[in-house]
């Protein structure tokens, strides 16, 4: 082999060894630089926790007793049969209210359903609580009912009336806002959820209350749940409700919406003014909407935590069933309802079943976590009555606006009423303690009411604002 040539190979042989060797070191530094945690640079992004401003606290009242079917050629129109009285109150410190009218333009000769506006002052709140009643003495319509003014909702929920013969409910749909809204109603009967026709994309206008007859959106059904969802803007669901047994009135009410379906509702002030042992008096109708559920409904009397009366119902998702609390002795009650899955309740309570004879719904009460305002409205015998769902000792605080204050002891999981003058406004001071809820309950010679005390509206979360 020539110098040239052996050169020559020791060269390439060189550059071979070279390149062999310097991949192989490539491919090792990648391998291990894949395999090693790589450094991570972090910038994480601008944030501000933005306290909204409180918005008005607006309260919606159901309006005068209606009648239904008092015209001869047109058995579906609505009338006025007797004006509501309105018990309306803020804070001492706080400025009145503003009123306005709701027109009612499918009512004969209503004069409007009162609408209030608080508006907040500064970074706080605005308190407000307002409340109706009305007593009527006609041929076809007799009784007393009583009703909170509620805010407009999304969604809420009508858990009582019937269909039957003799029965004439209303449905009732509010809407105070500026804004037209568009309402579905999903009727909840023996054949599950069902959106009839005629009840979906119902408007409601701006400034208006729309008054249904429940037989023309809820066919047959004799113990229906009907769900109330609104677009465009929320709306207050109520139901009046009243009844005729041959020619003989039986009684009105008048209910507001269930908020919404939880696995434990406590039904405070259920009035049991005469033992009743040939027909059901007291009758708990309940639903679960999504999902099968067994439900336990206990009655224990007002300053006893005994259980006086318990009963365990399966229920099927999305159809409503009825049960009846037998052998309940005349006194106040507290209805517990516990079930697996979430659902929707309320009692029937009727004083009787001849002349004279009132009923009313009662709906459940939601926790008090803070001062609450209550306006109690016109009626006989008002009564406060305060339930300690928990486990320890509880003292209330209860003051009449503008007058004199007393403690109330509500034992754990107990109960405890007081009277309490009508036409006024309270406050309810939970003190801190968990589990509390209240309820107004109102008897009398005629006359059988209830108002559930809901919680003062609280302020708006934070806001995390990412600029």
């Amino acid at each position: 082999m020539s110098g040239n040539r052996w050169f020559r190979w020791a060269a390439t042989g060189t550059r071979t060894i070279i390149g062999t060797a310097v991949a192989i070191a490539f491919t090792a530094l990648v391998v291990t630089a894949v395999s090693s945690p790589w450094p991570v640079v972090e910038h994480p992004a601008p944030r501000i926790e933005a306290q909204p401003d409180p918005a008005d606290t607006v309260a919606v009242c159901a309006g005068p007793a209606l009648a239904l079917g008092r015209t001869v050629v047109d058995a579906q129109r609505i009338s006025v049969a007797g004006s509501s009285d309105v018990t309306v109150g803020v804070p001492a410190e706080s400025a009145a209210p503003q009123q306005s009218t709701l027109a009612s333009p499918r009512v004969d000769e209503s004069r409007g359903v009162p609408s209030f506006v608080a508006q907040p002052e500064g970074d706080d709140v605005a308190v407000l609580a307002a409340a109706s009643s009305v007593t009527v003495a006609a041929p076809d319509l007799s009784g007393f009912a009583a009703a909170g003014c509620r805010p407009p909702l999304m969604e809420s929920w009508i858990v009582g009336g019937t269909t039957t013969t003799g029965a004439s409910d209303i449905l009732l749909l509010s809407n105070p806002g500026d804004v037209t809204a568009s309402v579905q109603l999903t009727i909840y009967g023996a054949q599950g959820p069902q959106t009839p026709p005629g009840a979906d994309g119902i408007i409601v206008p701006a400034g208006t209350q729309l008054a249904l007859p429940l037989a023309g959106v809820a066919g047959r059904e004799e113990q229906p749940v009907v769900r109330v969802t609104a677009t465009g803007a929320p709306v207050t669901a109520s139901l009046q409700s009243s009844l005729v047994r041959t020619l003989v009135p039986g009684g009105l009410d008048i209910q507001s919406a269930v908020t919404e379906a939880d696995a434990v509702q406590v039904l405070a002030g259920v009035t049991v003014t005469a033992s009743t042992p040939d027909a059901a008096s007291t009758i708990m109708r309940v639903l679960a909407p999504s999902d099968d559920a067994e439900v336990t409904i206990r009655a224990t009397a007002v300053g006893d935590a005994t259980v006086v009366s318990s009963t365990t119902l399966p229920l099927t998702a999305g159809i409503p069933a009825d049960a009846e609390l037998a052998n309940l002795a005349p006194g106040t009650y507290v209805i517990t309802v516990e079930a697996d899955a979430p659902v929707v309740s309320a009692v029937w309570q009727a004083s009787g079943f001849g002349a004279g004879s009132d009923y009313a719904w009662y709906t459940p009460s939601p926790g008090l976590g803070a001062d609450t305002l209550i306006a109690a409205p016109s009626g006989p015998g008002a009564r406060l009555v305060l339930v300690n769902a928990g486990s320890e000792p509880a003292a209330i605080a209860v003051r009449r606006v503008g007058g004199a204050e007393q403690e109330v002891a509500v034992p754990a999981g107990g109960a405890a009423d007081i009277p309490i003058e009508s036409d006024a406004v309270y406050s309810v001071d939970p003190g801190g303690a968990a589990g509390i809820a209240a309820g107004l309950t109102y008897a009398g010679p005629g006359a059988l009411g209830a108002v559930p005390v809901w919680p003062a509206d609280a302020g708006a979360e934070p806001v995390l604002v990412y600029p």
